[in-house]
């Protein structure tokens, strides 16, 4: 009743209007889809990670199936790899990308990188040879980073990983916000795959979110099952380099199956975990023990079907994004045995998300509509495709000099 009545207030207000130029929402929803909590500013990635090698450099940074390597040896190898990049004429504003599998070279490849001033590409190297060919032309990348044992996977541009190599980085300023930080492809099932760019200003804030949302510290192990080429990655990766904290990378028969991953979490002492909806629904049902070091489990990339047992000893996040929004926009605690379907929770600091009709007019609550996302968690664009931009990145109706 109330949505007629501010149809009809509408009508009578501006009787020659279209009746799908009228509004349905109330002004006090019109409010609520507007609101967003206040953004928290942080510092790229790689300040947070130069500040732990700094300050904790004998602390564990990344465990691989290789062994582990500390802030200060990681900080090591990532200048190497930089000092190897520049030699090679690698710029300010080039994209590079890593055909490495999860791993510390993984790891010091991207901050290399960084350091060198560039962004990265991380390539799935689970895919057919042809989509990363195409990846590769689309991108026109600078150089490629792989390994040895790879020699021949990439015809041109190879730079090996050996850690036994040398390098001294040149003196840069570190990356500012609003300077690319990675590009990263989409799955390509709605049609041709496209390089999602995405800057350190969005990546930082989301870091920033992860510290107060999910208490992130130096004394964490967070975990690492996803592939690189997949955006879950930097969620994994980012907040826990840029904070002090561990990443534990978990072997390759631990991440598909969930008895091996739930052993694995346990044995490794993880306290932050991602894990992909499927076998988080199965995890779920398993036996844990209630003083296992996990507290907190964030799932997302796909629908969560089931709610979780209220006797699990750890809280379990739903995180919703696309790849056009960097990583994450909405998250929100799944409550235990609150039934199918969770939600998607609410949006992220400095994020609104609006349910649009085809006109582009705000819809009631209950009313199916298409979700957009505005404010600062918004990708830069589609690389190279400026016209799709102009039709997909579109300027926010609803605050001006906001895009959506």
């Amino acid at each position: 009743a109330t949505h007629f009545l501010t149809l009809l207030k509408a009508a009578v207000a501006s009787p020659t209007s279209p009746m799908a130029n009228l509004p349905l929402v109330t002004d006090a929803e019109r409010v609520q889809q507007m609101r967003s909590v206040p953004v928290v500013d942080g510092s790229p990635a790689l300040s947070g990670f130069l500040s732990a090698v700094a300050e904790t450099p004998s602390a564990v940074a990344v465990e691989d199936q290789t062994g582990s390597r500390t802030y200060a040896e990681l900080g090591d190898w990532s200048d190497r790899v930089a000092a190897g990049l520049l030699a090679r004429g690698v710029t300010s504003g080039d994209v590079v990308a890593i055909a490495l599998p999860r791993s510390a070279a993984a790891v010091a490849a991207m901050l290399g990188v960084w350091k060198a001033g560039a962004a990265y590409l991380p390539l799935d190297l689970d895919q057919p040879p042809t989509r990363r060919d195409l990846i590769l032309a689309d991108a026109q990348v600078a150089c490629v980073i792989t390994e040895l044992s790879f020699d021949g996977f990439i015809q041109d541009g190879s730079l090996w990983t050996d850690r036994s190599s040398d390098g001294v980085v040149p003196s840069r300023s570190e990356p500012g916000l609003n300077d690319l930080a990675y590009v990263i492809y989409t799955s390509g099932s709605t049609g041709k795959p496209k390089g999602v760019e995405v800057e350190h200003g969005t990546l930082s804030r989301l870091i920033a979110w992860q510290r107060g949302a999910f208490r992130l510290s130096s004394l964490d192990r967070c975990s690492q099952t996803v592939n690189i080429g997949f955006d879950a990655s930097m969620l994994e990766l980012w907040g826990a380099l840029a904070t002090g904290a561990a990443v534990c990378i978990a072997p390759d028969d631990a991440r598909i199956d969930a008895e091996a991953l739930s052993h694995w979490l346990l044995e490794s002492r993880v306290t932050i975990a991602f894990v992909l909806p499927a076998l988080a629904e199965t995890m779920f049902k398993l036996p844990w023990p209630s003083d296992c070091a996990l507290r907190v489990m964030l799932t997302g990339g796909d629908v969560v079907r089931r709610s979780p047992p209220s006797e699990l000893p750890f809280a379990v996040y739903n995180n919703y994004g696309p790849t056009e929004h960097t990583v994450v926009a909405t998250s929100g605690r799944i409550e235990p045995e609150s039934g199918p379907r969770p939600s998607i929770g609410h949006p992220l600091p400095g994020v609104r998300a609006y349910v649009l009709d085809p006109a582009g007019a705000m819809l009631p609550d209950g009313i199916e509509g298409e979700l957009y996302l505005a404010g600062t968690g918004v990708a830069r664009g589609y690389r190279g495709l400026d016209s799709l931009n102009a039709a997909r990145f579109l300027r926010d109706p609803f605050v001006p000099g906001d895009r959506m």
